[in-house]
């Protein structure tokens, strides 16, 4: 037994009463936050994803516009109809999402965008800074470690993402609405060791709404070209 330990004073039964109504108090605190302070909320967040409250704040409108710009010009490429830049800012960076939106990439790159749910990464919004730079930032997610990551996306996409090795599919299929019209989707994962562990929850609630609601998502907005 350390020195330390054996003479140290024992604790008051109205202090230990004290400590634990302090930590009962902090964890309802915590629980209510809408948005916990940025130290807390990127302690919890792997380090590779970005809050878009945090890069709005240390890039601005003129960021905030350039992501705009390069998420267009991709949808754009697919002959989609893009969300409007109005839409597009208020979901992301003006609190208009239910869930805590995030970013993964860089300036250099361009970024997935999307929320975390269940521990799981879940990107919805492509806005890649060109081709090239999208095809390695599926590859760099898919192969992370960090991040566990899963989509939704339809059949021309699946065959384009599984070209990469370190992404996979589950063998069912659903139908999902967006903007009106009905789509097929798939649930494509990246290699993350936990990543199949995490989502069995993520699936189960993804299924249900399907069922119960119809889902009239906006994911889905990724460059479908192929990859030569």
């Amino acid at each position: 037994m350390p020195i330390m330990e054996r003479f140290s004073t024992p604790k008051s039964k109205d202090e230990i009463r004290n400590e634990i109504e302090s930590g009962k108090q902090a964890y309802i605190q915590e629980k209510n936050e809408p948005f916990a302070p940025r130290e807390r909320r990127e302690a919890s967040l792997p380090l590779e994803l970005i809050n878009t409250k945090d890069f709005f704040e240390r890039n601005g409108e003129n960021g905030a516009s350039l992501v705009y710009g390069w998420y267009e010009k991709a949808i754009s490429r697919r002959d989609r109809q893009p969300l409007g830049e109005d839409s597009f800012f208020y979901h992301f960076f003006d609190g208009g999402s239910s869930d805590e939106t995030l970013m993964y990439g860089d300036l250099k790159k361009g970024y997935l965008l999307g929320f975390l749910k269940y521990g799981v990464f879940i990107p919805s919004h492509f806005a890649p800074k060109n081709i090239r730079t999208g095809y390695d930032m599926i590859k760099e997610l898919g192969s992370s470690e960090q991040i566990p990551c899963v989509m939704s996306i339809t059949e021309d996409l699946v065959k384009t993402i599984t070209k990469f090795p370190e992404w996979k599919t589950i063998d069912s299929n659903f139908i999902a609405e967006f903007r009106g019209e009905k789509h097929e989707k798939y649930i494509v994962y990246n290699s993350h060791s936990k990543v199949k562990q995490l989502m069995v929850g993520l699936l189960n609630e993804y299924m249900q709404e399907q069922e119960s609601y119809g889902y009239d998502d906006e994911e889905e907005d990724y460059d479908g070209e192929s990859v030569n």
